[in-house]
């Protein structure tokens, strides 16, 4: 049932309105003297069509649709009745939005006519903003399934990276909590964060390209197999490369660049200061002091007053000195991350 708000100042006139409007099936009917007290309750009626007199006490014509329009619910369509002189208020009328215009003396089948097809349109447009709300509802759900099936193939490429380097499961998840406090400490937006913190883990996919041999060796590397381990930037760019998913690109760019260095003497590319991306260098700090506290098969682990004075003696040379700063500035966050997901679990 579509509902007809009549606003007229003079009770003749409003009867009139309300005997001819009521002449249309399914059709409810509110009417109102004051156009103010319309006003107030314009956001409580659920209008689909207002049929207002322009000679009304304030607010007025124009205005009080105006006001109306303002506060109910969706953009209502006005039939406005003007005096049979008012040849440029009609056309203004028009102009600035007001969908028919009629003349006294009313022609009562005229507007039940006109009412009639102004609601039949809003239906139909009721009918296509519903359509369009489940189209939009279906899209963000297959976009919802799309992301959890991102997010679940990202989890176990980790997984398997994991695996080869046979870490705990729980350092890869404290690489995304930090890379998350940190870029939320240096006010990246909100989305940034998200994408750092998702795609952080990643950062060392590149090694499932590298021998057991290498990778698992007790004790130093020699000066080849230590150029081999390099590859594992290349090896992680190249299974993370040519995504259409911006969480995928910048998982390459975090796995290419997270050992360049802030002073250029880093690999595979040499980059320097910015030209290093953000997100690579925020991995860069994360991944040194996590790996400087943890056991190795090549190394027992440091303390933390000795990984922080290394952390601090590679400011402005290994590590960009802005975002190490902020990092130390959140190290009580970094030490209740490390709490919460400590190394008491091995990859399997």
């Amino acid at each position: 049932m579509g509902t007809v708000v009549v606003i007229a100042d003079n009770t003749a006139n409003l009867h009139a309105y309300e005997y001819n409007l009521k002449q249309i099936s399914n059709v409810h009917v509110l009417t109102f003297v004051s156009p103010a007290t319309a006003v107030k309750q314009a956001g409580e009626l659920d209008s689909d069509v207002l049929v207002v007199d322009f000679r009304m006490p304030d607010p007025r014509g124009l205005d009080f649709v105006d006001q109306f329009r303002r506060r109910a619910r969706g953009d209502v369509p006005v039939v406005m009745v003007t005096d049979p002189d008012e040849n440029e208020l009609r056309m203004h009328a028009l102009r600035i939005g007001i969908d028919d215009v009629v003349k006294k003396p009313i022609d009562a089948l005229a507007l039940a006519d006109r009412v009639q097809r102004m609601l039949k349109l809003r239906e139909r447009s009721r009918k296509l903003a519903d359509k369009a709300a489940s189209l939009e509802e279906e899209v963000a759900r297959s976009t919802r399934n799309i992301r959890q099936r991102e997010l679940e193939t990202i989890h176990r490429l980790t997984r398997a990276a994991q695996h080869r380097a046979k870490e705990s499961r729980n350092h890869v998840v404290r690489m995304g909590h930090y890379a998350h406090l940190l870029a939320k400490a240096i006010g990246t937006d909100v989305n940034t964060q998200e994408l750092i913190f998702r795609a952080a883990p990643m950062y060392d996919i590149g090694k499932v390209a590298v021998s057991d041999r290498i990778l698992l060796k007790r004790g130093p590397l020699s000066p080849a197999e230590r150029e081999i381990i390099k590859t594992h930037t290349v090896a992680g760019n190249d299974i993370l490369r040519d995504s259409e998913s911006s969480l995928i690109q910048l998982a390459g760019q975090i796995a290419l660049s997270h050992h360049e260095k802030y002073d250029g003497t880093g690999y595979p590319d040499g980059l320097s200061r910015e030209a290093i991306p953000l997100a690579a260098r925020i991995c860069a700090i994360g991944d040194v002091f996590d790996a400087l506290l943890a056991a190795r098969p090549y190394k027992q682990p440091w303390s933390l007053p000795d990984t922080i004075q290394t952390l601090r003696r590679g400011r402005g040379s290994h590590f960009d000195p802005h975002l190490l700063d902020a990092f130390l500035d959140i190290m009580p966050k970094i030490q209740e991350i490390r709490t919460e997901f400590p190394d008491n679990e091995q990859a399997a």
